[in-house]
C-alpha cells in the first residue's frame, strides 16, 4: 500500500473502519488518501479552508466508511465513480437546499426580534439529505464581502448543538471561514435543522463547507435534490 499523503496511516484507517463495522479495500484507502489533496486543490484556494478540511480528515474518512455501509458495501471510487460505485464531492448548495438552489445567497429583508431565523429546514419540517447522499459538514464559509450572519444553531439527527458565535472573527479578523468546533454528518434521509442569527438586512451567503459522499448517479446529475 502506498504511503498516504494526507495524514492518515493504514493503521488509523483500519481503526476507523473497525469503529464503523466496515472494511475498506486497499484500493479504496489509496483513493481516499491520494484524492483528498487533489479535491482540495481543485475546489478551494483559501489556505484556511484547506486547513479546516485537514483538521477533520479522520472524521471525513469515518464518513466515507459509514457511506460504504449505508450504500450496501459498494466500492468507493473517489471523484469519478462509475455505475454501482459511490464517490465524493465538495458540498454543493443543492445537496443541502434542494434542486435548483445553485447558490447560498439569501436576501435578508427583515430581522426577527431576537435575530434568529431558519436557514435550513424549520423546527416543524426538518431538511433531509437525499437517500443516495451522506453529507459531512466541517465548517461554514460566508461568500459575501459584507456578512450579515453572526451565529448558528444546529440540530442534527435529533442532537442539539451549542450556538456557534463567529461575529468577532468576521468583524475583527476579517475571517470568512468559520470553524464550527465539532463537525457533523447527516446520514441519508435523516433530519437536520439549522438556524442563523442576522444583525442587519441585506445579502448574505453563508454556506456549508464539507464533503458529500453519494452514489454515482447522484453526483452526475446536474440538479441533485434533497429528500422530500
Amino acid at each position: 500500500m502506498v504511503a498516504p499523503i494526507s495524514g492518515l496511516t493504514a493503521a488509523q484507517m483500519i481503526a476507523v473502519e473497525g469503529d464503523v463495522g466496515v472494511q475498506m479495500s486497499d484500493t479504496e484507502r489509496i483513493i481516499f488518501n491520494l484524492e483528498f489533496d487533489r479535491m482540495m486543490a481543485l475546489n478551494y484556494k483559501e489556505r484556511t479552508i484547506v486547513n479546516l478540511f485537514k483538521k477533520h480528515l479522520g472524521y471525513i474518512y469515518k464518513s466515507c466508511c459509514m457511506a460504504k455501509k449505508e450504500f450496501d458495501g459498494v466500492d468507493f471510487s473517489g471523484l469519478m465513480p462509475k455505475d454501482g460505485q459511490f464517490g465524493w464531492s465538495p458540498i454543493r448548495p443543492e445537496h443541502i437546499l434542494g434542486t435548483g438552489m445553485q447558490t447560498w445567497r439569501v436576501n435578508v429583508t427583515s430581522i426577527e426580534s431576537d435575530g434568529w431565523t431558519d436557514l435550513w429546514g424549520t423546527s416543524a419540517t426538518k431538511s433531509k439529505p437525499h437517500e443516495d447522499a451522506l453529507v459531512t459538514v466541517v465548517g461554514m464559509a460566508n461568500y459575501n464581502g459584507s456578512p450579515k450572519s453572526t451565529a448558528l444553531k444546529h440540530t442534527i439527527m435529533g442532537t442539539e448543538y451549542p450556538v456557534v458565535y463567529f461575529e468577532p472573527g468576521i468583524r475583527i479578523g476579517n475571517i470568512s471561514v468559520i470553524d464550527i468546533v465539532k463537525p457533523y454528518r447527516v446520514l441519508p434521509k435523516k433530519e437536520f435543522h439549522v438556524e442563523v442569527k442576522y444583525d442587519r438586512t441585506g445579502l448574505d451567503e453563508l454556506g456549508a463547507t464539507g464533503v458529500t459522499f453519494a452514489l454515482a448517479d447522484y453526483l452526475r446529475t446536474k440538479s441533485p435534490d434533497t429528500e422530500a
